[in-house]
């Protein structure tokens, strides 16, 4: 049995004034889990500022992103809400 293929990726963006060594990201296999996952990742490890962004490995599609507030409150905007409501 295969692994079924990881096509959404996650980018943390951190705020300024932060230095990363590397980029963070990560790869799920379908989109239930991304906002999910997201969601519980900016809550968890995000700063004031911090964005993540979730887009189509192979198309590049932007499907979403997620932003820690000054509130320390979570705002996101997903793009295919729009399209299919």
């Amino acid at each position: 049995m295969s692994r079924a293929a990881c096509n959404i990726v996650a980018t943390l963006h951190v705020a300024r004034g932060r230095l990363i060594s590397t980029p963070l990201t990560r790869r799920y296999s379908n989109i239930d889990n991304a906002l999910a996952n997201t969601l519980k990742w900016l809550r968890r490890d995000g700063f004031v500022g911090d964005k993540i962004v979730v887009h189509h490995a192979l198309t590049g599609l932007e499907l979403g992103v997620a932003r820690m507030t000054t509130a320390r409150e979570v705002k996101s905007v997903w793009h295919y809400e729009k399209e299919t409501s």
